[in-house]
């Protein structure tokens, strides 16, 4: 992918719509910030395995008047095993995240959030690392791998500290993101959907309104953050 490709299609997956829009989307490296009119922040970036859209994309975020910062994996062509656990490793550290208390889809039935304590070991590490891969097993019992580059992380919460008037701020994280549901695929099927299984999932929204991916089945009403 070129380096005038991915910014462009990073700006169609993650341009926030007008009416919630303020700053305008700044660019660190591999990853890309913007910010809502109430304050909300996030940094994302592509994964580094080729395809259109992105099959995964890795993104960081702060409500303005919270603490904590909410770390998640969003999936466009790929669903979780209920059960899997998702491994997440920095060079040589490896971290294990086990649902349901360690790993969780909200918003989205593919939108998986890092939670608890290791979740801001994570975090740290990403923040000083080069390169982050994230391993778990499909709803077809396949194993998935995705790639991230970790190159502009850094500047990227920096920038992001600045714009919410937090430099220096401790960089915590690890509790369910704000506003946003938990959900599971059984709650896919309540509301009248049909398990995915033919076809890829169609990325529809941006992660600020809220984080969602809408897949070719009945689509699914989220709370606001």
């Amino acid at each position: 992918m070129s380096k005038l490709t991915l910014p462009i299609l990073l700006l169609a997956l993650f341009g926030a719509t007008p009416s919630l829009a303020q700053d305008a989307p700044q660019s660190f490296g591999q990853w890309h910030v913007t910010c809502r009119d109430d304050g909300y922040c996030a940094a994302a970036t592509a994964a580094l395995d080729p395809g259109s859209p992105p099959p995964f994309v890795l993104h960081v975020g702060r409500p303005a008047r919270q603490t904590y910062w909410e770390v998640g994996v969003a999936a466009t062509t790929a669903i979780a095993a209920p059960a899997s656990a998702f491994t997440a490793k920095l060079g040589s550290q490896s971290f294990n995240f086990a649902p349901p208390a360690e790993i969780g889809a909200f918003g989205a039935v593919a939108d998986y959030y890092f939670l608890g304590s290791k979740a801001e070991k994570l975090l740290d590490g990403m923040a000083h690392g080069s390169a982050l891969s994230v391993d778990f097993t499909g709803l077809d019992a396949s194993p998935i791998t995705t790639r991230f580059s970790l190159d502009g992380l850094s500047a990227a919460l920096i920038a992001i500290d600045t714009r919410q008037r937090r430099v220096g701020a401790e960089r915590v994280a690890g509790p369910p993101p704000v506003g946003l549901a938990r959900l599971h695929l059984a709650t896919v099927k309540i509301a009248g959907g049909a398990e995915p299984s033919a076809g890829p999932p169609l990325l529809t929204a941006t992660i600020f309104d809220p984080p969602l991916v809408a897949f070719a089945f009945a689509p699914i009403a989220h709370p606001s953050n």
